[in-house]
């Protein structure tokens, strides 16, 4: 049987919903009859033609839920310590894909986005210039 051949384009939109669903590569090829062979020759073509077979490191835009730590965080913790806020207040796993966990800090200047993608978590820090003015946050979550 032979197999049907695909452009490069359509080869990247299957890379990226593969990389989206949550499955595992092997997981994702089987449910789609696709050989995971021909599949990570896809990617390792695809990278070298267009650098890089996903999207940007930190992208935020593949938020679906956005959840906003309410009070002070100390900006201090990394990761491993932003983690265990996130399963202290919201009672929820960190490594949930397509959400984000924004954090900030006592005086208001700096916030911490925390989000996990396929390999690992990656943790964004914005400080504001001492001219620009103050993040308005939540202290509580009645406000």
């Amino acid at each position: 049987m032979k197999t049907q051949r695909r452009t490069a384009d359509e080869q990247y939109q299957l890379i990226m919903e593969c990389r989206s669903s949550g499955l595992s590569d092997y997981q994702w090829c089987t449910e789609h009859n696709i050989n995971p062979g021909t599949f990570y020759n896809w990617v390792k073509r695809l990278r070298k033609k267009r650098s890089c077979d996903r999207d940007m490191l930190g992208d935020i835009t593949v938020a679906d839920e956005i959840y906003v730590i309410c009070g002070y965080t100390d900006m201090r913790k990394s990761i491993d310590g932003l983690c265990a806020v996130v399963k202290d207040q919201l009672n929820m796993n960190p490594s949930r894909p397509n959400a984000i966990y924004l954090f900030c800090g006592r005086r208001s200047d700096r916030i911490k986005v925390l989000l996990h993608e396929r390999e690992g978590f990656v943790l964004l820090y914005k400080r504001l210039d001492a001219n620009v003015g103050k993040y308005r946050w939540p202290r509580n979550r009645m406000r």
